[in-house]
């Protein structure tokens, strides 16, 4: 079983994901993120860990966190459901996405962005991204969640003219952006986000020549997103830092 490798074994990217399609996760997190073992065993399944607060705390704050993720759907969505206090019956994140009272629930928590605000390149973060842009009350859940979160600090507030400038502020980091999009001096000028190279959304406007992200925000941006301008756009973001 994987509770009786050795540290350098169960430390081992491929050992843990071959691991974690193997075993109860309940054993899988144990070994690998070494979190208060003799309780967690006592846990009759995984569901029981996201609903333990101190268990979710552990493991979105555990260096390793961004690993697990990126071998492991079911986990992601089980950690963003245990933290916003919705996680029976989901058992992928493809559920937590069409579902929106557990989506409302995710962007309520400010424990579930910060999970998310650590993980750095996968598919799963990308379809979660892509859902909240699609989706005005998402982007807004998120954005009241970064303004009375004491998880988060409100370390960037600018507009840019040129709206690569702000790529820069999400090039390294535990960051979730508010952004406004707008335009110079006609709707007609539009901004486009991707992730690490893949299209968010294209054409979002609205706001002439925002100063901030954090008032009128039409779109969120995290960690690995870059902006590009169709004709004279202008972007106002407000970038929160996890602490």
């Amino acid at each position: 079983m994987l509770i009786q490798l050795t540290l350098a074994e169960a430390f081992n990217e491929e050992t843990c994901a071959w691991a974690l399609k193997q075993y109860d996760i309940g054993y899988v997190i144990d070994a690998y993120l070494r979190i208060n073992s003799e309780k967690l065993r006592q846990l009759v399944s995984f569901e029981d860990v996201c609903n333990d607060w101190t268990y979710v705390t552990n493991i979105v704050n555990s260096p390793l966190y961004d690993k697990i993720i990126k071998y492991c759907d079911w986990p992601m969505a089980k950690i963003m459901a245990g933290a916003s206090g919705a996680a029976a019956g989901f058992e992928n994140v493809t559920a937590v996405l069409n579902s929106e009272v557990a989506m409302t629930a995710v962007l309520n928590s400010e424990v579930a962005l910060a999970g998310i605000s650590k993980v750095t390149n996968s598919s799963t973060l990308f379809n979660w991204l892509k859902k909240v842009n699609e989706t005005t009350a998402y982007i807004t859940a998120i954005a009241n969640t970064m303004q009375k979160s004491t998880l988060f600090t409100n370390s960037y507030n600018g507009g840019h003219d040129s709206v690569s400038g702000a790529n820069n502020y999400f090039s390294s980091g535990n960051v979730i952006g508010l952004c406004c999009c707008g335009y110079y001096s006609s709707s007609s000028d539009k901004v486009n986000m991707a992730l690490n190279n893949t299209t968010v959304f294209t054409g979002k406007t609205g706001y002439s020549r925002p100063s901030t992200g954090s008032t009128n925000t039409n779109a969120i941006a995290i960690r690995g997103c870059t902006f590009t301008e169709t004709n004279d756009a202008y972007l106002g973001i407000s970038v929160y830092t996890l602490k």
